[in-house]
């Protein structure tokens, strides 16, 4: 995989973020629109997603209160290289290449504690069954599910 720029180069690593899957949980930020963001600049395409404002960090803050964009100035500097390395990053987390590698056991999926709980936790995620009130007041009552 060699690029004859970086524009070819962040246009490739765009493709990879795009392919990574919905995050089901919402955090403030999603990884995926972020980075989009962060490489569309150097790819030259238009704001596909709208960012909420964030309050900049202490280090992103001058002194005179104006924040200052640092986040361009590293890309800059990026050289085709690491474009591939962040590519072949991107790819490795979409395969799962690593969930793969480091398999997790079932002593970790159904701890003897609560051996149920992983497993509701992944349908309320995916939004198959939700806790209904008389199972709420039966777990705080009685401490089970």
């Amino acid at each position: 995989m060699s690029f004859k720029n970086t524009v070819e180069a962040s246009r490739a690593l765009i493709r990879q973020i795009n392919l990574l899957p919905y995050e089901k949980l919402k955090p403030s930020i999603s990884f995926k629109e972020s980075q989009y963001e962060r490489y569309r600049k150097i790819a030259n395409l238009p704001q596909q997603f709208e960012i909420p404002y964030i309050k900049p960090a202490i280090s992103e803050v001058d002194f005179k209160d104006e924040p200052r964009d640092n986040n361009t100035e590293s890309l800059k500097t990026l050289t085709l290289k690491d474009f591939e390395r962040q590519i072949n990053s991107l790819k490795s987390l979409s395969e799962n290449k690593f969930k793969k590698y480091y398999e997790v056991g079932d002593k970790l999926y159904k701890p003897n504690g609560k051996p149920e709980y992983y497993e509701r936790l992944m349908k309320e995620i995916n939004g198959e069954s939700k806790a209904g009130i008389f199972t709420a007041l039966k777990e705080v009552f009685f401490r089970k599910v």
